[in-house]
């Protein structure tokens, strides 16, 4: 859900999808959104820092002369307007630091980051403080908005099939399952553990057939989100095994775990940096992940984890809500009481 999305019909906001999937389609698009920008005047504009590669590619948008003629667009567009850019990564430091095909986006960056007429709210706040130290914003311009999660539905029944006959916890990750990122260290935790493991997510139909003969191993597939988040909520404790000897994971928010905290999970995570900045040790565990069997092994665990589900339920899992975000956001940077 982006910045526009939720303030569409909570203040009035006009919303400008840009979708088209064919090469010239993104072309038009993207000219028409140039034009908008130059021709807007006395307006507040939110604009997600990702639509330039989307519609333009990487490649070009990364070309000085392309990034200069961008910028120059949302300068003018910032001398008649307020314009705030939400950034939910970086993609130069990703690519860098997570190993991912290369990219010059640090030029588009450079160039973006370094205008004093444009404000940003980035996605985290690591992302905040690595941007703001590194390209030398102004504190004023700068905020920090984690991704959020809609509202579960509580009158969602999902049939708990899994883990009926186990006398363990329900564990459950959501999100891609492309090998690396831990994933398969991750799911070897729990072969001959007496918990069950669910896993939810596009890109694990080799979990399936590489784990067939774990009994308490679950891969379930895709589902849309109002399903998944029903198949959540029967399960007990949400999983983020990133490492957190990478810079990049550090600095990043993990959605899932708006997404486990908004169904009421308390979460199993590595040490990363910018999580500790929203849980704390009453809905978190925190380890690496060499130390989680000793997590899972733990006789105290399932009373552990039933204290810090009460506390997610009644207090801590309401402030990952997309609503609550976007309003402490507005009153805290322009006033504005939802």
């Amino acid at each position: 859900m982006s910045a526009i999305s939720y303030l569409t019909g909570k203040m009035g906001v006009n919303q400008k999808i840009f979708s088209s999937k064919a090469r010239l389609g993104r072309l038009l698009e993207g000219t028409s959104l140039m034009f908008r920008l130059f021709f807007l005047k006395n307006e507040v504009v939110l604009i997600h820092y990702s639509i330039f590669p989307a519609l333009f590619s990487k490649r070009l948008v990364s070309s000085p002369l392309f990034s200069a003629f961008i910028v120059g667009i949302l300068e003018r567009c910032g001398s008649w307007n307020t314009i705030y850019i939400e950034v939910n990564d970086l993609p130069y430091e990703q690519a860098v630091d997570l190993e991912l095909p290369k990219n010059r986006m640090d030029v588009f960056d450079r160039a973006i980051f370094t205008k004093n007429n444009l404000n940003f709210i980035f996605a985290s706040i690591e992302m905040e403080r690595y941007a703001e130290k590194k390209f030398s914003i102004s504190k004023s311009r700068v905020s920090a908005l984690i991704n959020g999660s809609h509202s579960p539905d509580k009158d969602f029944d999902f049939p708990t099939w899994f883990g009926n006959e186990r006398s363990g916890l329900v564990f459950v990750y959501a999100g891609s399952l492309n090998r690396g990122r831990q994933i398969d260290e991750m799911i070897r935790l729990f072969i001959g553990s007496n918990h069950s493991l669910v896993l939810l997510g596009v890109g694990g139909d080799w979990v399936q057939s590489e784990f067939n003969d774990s009994p308490n191993i679950y891969y379930m597939g895709s589902f849309p989100e109002k399903i998944a988040h029903g198949i959540v909520g029967k399960c007990d404790i949400g999983l983020i095994p990133y490492d957190e000897n990478r810079f990049y994971y550090n600095i990043c928010y993990p959605t899932k775990a708006s997404f486990y905290a908004a169904s009421g999970l308390p979460i199993l995570s590595t040490p990363l940096t910018e999580l500790r900045h929203h849980f704390s040790d009453d809905t978190a565990f925190f380890a690496p992940l060499s130390d989680w069997s000793s997590v899972l092994s733990d006789p105290d665990l399932s009373e552990k984890a039933k204290s810090m589900r009460s506390v997610m339920v009644q207090k801590t899992g309401l402030h990952f809500l997309w609503d609550n975000l976007w309003e402490a956001w507005l009153e805290e940077n322009m006033g504005i009481v939802g």
